[in-house]
C-alpha cells in the first residue's frame, strides 16, 4: 500500500476540518440530543442496525480500530453506514493504551505509530476521519496537545460510573460550548447501567438542554462483556426520538 506523504495527509485534514466547521447552524439551538457512539470492529453488527436507525432517524459514530484489517465487504458496510449519514471516526491504528504506550517513549511517537497510519488507513479507502475516541479512554495532556490537531472532536471515557445514576455524571453532557475533548459513559454490560437508568440520563439531556454523549461496542443479545441487546439499542433511540432528543454525530458538535 502506498502512503501519503505525511505532509499532505495533514494538509488534507486541516481542509476538511475547516469545510466541517464552515456554513453549520449551532447546537445551542438544539432542545437537548444525544450522540450514540460504537467502538472496536464489529462493522457486520453495525450494519444491523441500519434499517432500526432508519426508523428512528438516528444517528451514531462508529470510531473504527485496525482499519487496515476491514476486508472490501466491511468498507462496503460502512459507506453504506456513511451515505445513510453516519460518521466514521478513527479508534486508533491497533487499539493500544495511549498513557500506557507513551511510558518510557516520546509522545510523538503515539502520533506516528498509531493516530497516522490510522489516519491514513482510513483515507486510502475513503474516509476522512475528523474525530476519534481513546481505547481505553486512556490519555493525558500531553497526548491530547498531540493529536487534537487532527481531530475535530475527541471522546474519552468519564471516570468510574458502576452504580452512579447518569444524571449525577456531569461530564458526560454536552453544553454546546466548544469543547474539544468530550466524555461519554459506556451503556454496555460491563458498565452496570440498566436501560432505566440510561432513560433517567436522556430525560436529564432534555431538561437542561444539553446533549448526553453514550458509547457501546458490540450490538448483541448473548450476554458477553461490552455488548448491548439491540432491544436496549432500540429503547433508546425510541425513547430519545418520544422526547424530541436530537441525534448528532461528533463532528456534527459545535
Amino acid at each position: 500500500m502506498t502512503i501519503a506523504p505525511r505532509a499532505a495527509l495533514y494538509g488534507a485534514i486541516l481542509f476538511c476540518l475547516a469545510v466541517s466547521y464552515s456554513g453549520t447552524s449551532s447546537c445551542r439551538e438544539a432542545e437537548g440530543g444525544i450522540v450514540l457512539s460504537f467502538d472496536d470492529r464489529y462493522v457486520e453488527e453495525w450494519y444491523s442496525l441500519r434499517e432500526l436507525f432508519i426508523r428512528y432517524k438516528a444517528r451514531a459514530t462508529f470510531f473504527i480500530t485496525g482499519f487496515d484489517r476491514l476486508d472490501e465487504e466491511g468498507v462496503r458496510m460502512l459507506k453504506e453506514l456513511q451515505h445513510d449519514g453516519h460518521e466514521i471516526g478513527s479508534h486508533g491504528f491497533r487499539h493500544v493504551n495511549a498513557t500506557q504506550f507513551v511510558k518510557g517513549r516520546r509522545v510523538q511517537d503515539y502520533l506516528k505509530e498509531e493516530i497516522l497510519p490510522s489516519v491514513e488507513a482510513m483515507m486510502m479507502k475513503g474516509f476522512t476521519p475528523t474525530s476519534f475516541s481513546y481505547p481505553y479512554g486512556a490519555h493525558n495532556r500531553a497526548i491530547d496537545e498531540i493529536v487534537a490537531p487532527y481531530f475535530k472532536r475527541i471522546r474519552g471515557t468519564a471516570p468510574s460510573s458502576r452504580g452512579k445514576g447518569l444524571e449525577n455524571m456531569k461530564d458526560i453532557y454536552y453544553k454546546c460550548d466548544g469543547q474539544k475533548i468530550l466524555y461519554g459513559v459506556g451503556i454496555d454490560s460491563s458498565y452496570g447501567h440498566s436501560i432505566g437508568d440510561i432513560i433517567k440520563g436522556l430525560d436529564y439531556a432534555k431538561m437542561q438542554k444539553e446533549i448526553i454523549l453514550l458509547h457501546s461496542h458490540r450490538p448483541s443479545g448473548d450476554g458477553s462483556p461490552y455488548t448491548l441487546p439491540p432491544s436496549a439499542i432500540e429503547e433508546i433511540l425510541r425513547h430519545a426520538s418520544e422526547i424530541g432528543l436530537k441525534f448528532y454525530t461528533f463532528s456534527e458538535l459545535r
